[in-house]
């Protein structure tokens, strides 16, 4: 997607990869999981992940200079994963990564 940044227009390459999963280990969190998503298919909650995940990814970059997110998409990255991350456990889902390895400028 292509985002305007404090007058620069960028864009984050689909060189991204990222793995969510629904948290087993914690009782607590399975059950979570299970009430919200209960009448859901896989693929409705892997929209609703990736839906939450694109929300965080306009608001992160909201706050960070263009030219730090080009220089250095390895803390746009981390910036990221913490902010989804603890998103997407209130619903019982754990992320295990979340990389971007490139972003450039769009213009």
């Amino acid at each position: 997607y292509q985002r305007r940044v404090r007058g620069s227009k960028m864009k984050r390459t689909d060189v991204s990869f990222y793995q969510f999963k629904i948290e087993s280990r914690f009782k607590k969190s399975l059950v979570t999981a299970a009430k919200i998503f209960k009448e859901n298919t896989v693929d409705q909650i892997k929209a609703v992940c990736s839906e939450k995940m694109t929300y965080h990814e306009h608001t992160v970059i909201k706050s960070m200079a263009a030219e730090e997110i080009y220089r250095n998409p390895y803390s746009f990255s981390q910036k990221l994963y913490e902010v989804v991350a603890e998103d997407l456990a209130s619903l019982g889902i754990l992320v295990h990564y979340y990389i971007v390895l490139k972003v450039e400028r769009a213009d």
